[in-house]
């Protein structure tokens, strides 16, 4: 055998054990997210996101006692990674844990799912993602702006949100970003978002009480 040969087959060989391990990933990936999915199904946990039923949610945190930041941070994580809409979450975190730990919570929880969904981009489901980007050209300009401009193009992102946030974070995980600087700006970047989300829960809060208020003198002078 002549060394072109040997080399031919060398790269070949590579080029297929890097395909058995991006199929692996994937499959595990995928694995991993329908478990989450079917947890969550199976305890009807993902009804609870609907605008209308945020007392309902409220509820059902409280039923945990003490573990319920813990559930409360998962649900906003599971939201930021299968795309569901979180502001009904953030505002929930105002009404239940007040304007500082509602915001802990929040921020918390929004960086764990986009945190999540990076790595599922990068490592579980890179094949899969690239697949579903690869004629789109939002990935073509933020792997541009990355490599022209780095950590910056993040943070352009992230405060000019032309691209949805959920869309974000599966496209930075095709990126050469490094990790923990995606952590870290993006729960920064997070953070007045999440403030003004999470005061408009606690004025929610202050409004019902209100609402309450006049009911009982309303009750007292009608009675």
């Amino acid at each position: 055998m002549t060394k072109q040969e040997i080399e031919d087959n060398f790269h070949h060989n590579s080029y297929n054990s890097r395909w058995l391990r991006y199929i692996i990933r994937l499959i595990l990936g995928a694995g991993i997210l329908l478990l989450l999915f079917l947890i969550f199904d199976h305890f009807n946990i993902i009804r609870y996101f609907a605008p209308d039923n945020i007392r309902g949610l409220h509820k059902w945190i409280n039923r945990f006692g003490t573990i319920g930041p813990v559930i409360y941070i998962s649900l906003i994580a599971f939201a930021a990674v299968f795309f569901i809409p979180s502001l009904p979450l953030a505002i929930i975190g105002g009404i239940m844990y007040g304007p500082v730990l509602g915001t802990l919570y929040v921020s918390l929880g929004s960086t764990l799912g986009a945190s999540v969904a990076f790595l599922i981009s990068r490592y579980a489901a890179r094949s899969l993602i690239e697949q579903i980007f690869k004629n789109n050209p939002i990935l073509h300009r933020i792997d541009k702006g990355v490599q022209e401009k780095g950590w910056k193009m993040l943070i352009l992102t992230r405060f000019v949100p032309v691209i949805p946030f959920h869309v974000q974070n599966y496209i930075y995980g095709l990126t050469k970003i490094d990790f923990f600087t995606y952590i870290i700006l993006t729960w920064l970047c997070l953070l007045p978002g999440v403030v003004i989300y999470v005061m408009a829960g606690g004025l929610v809060l202050k409004f019902l009480r209100s609402l309450e208020k006049i009911r009982g003198y309303l009750r007292f002078f009608l009675t």
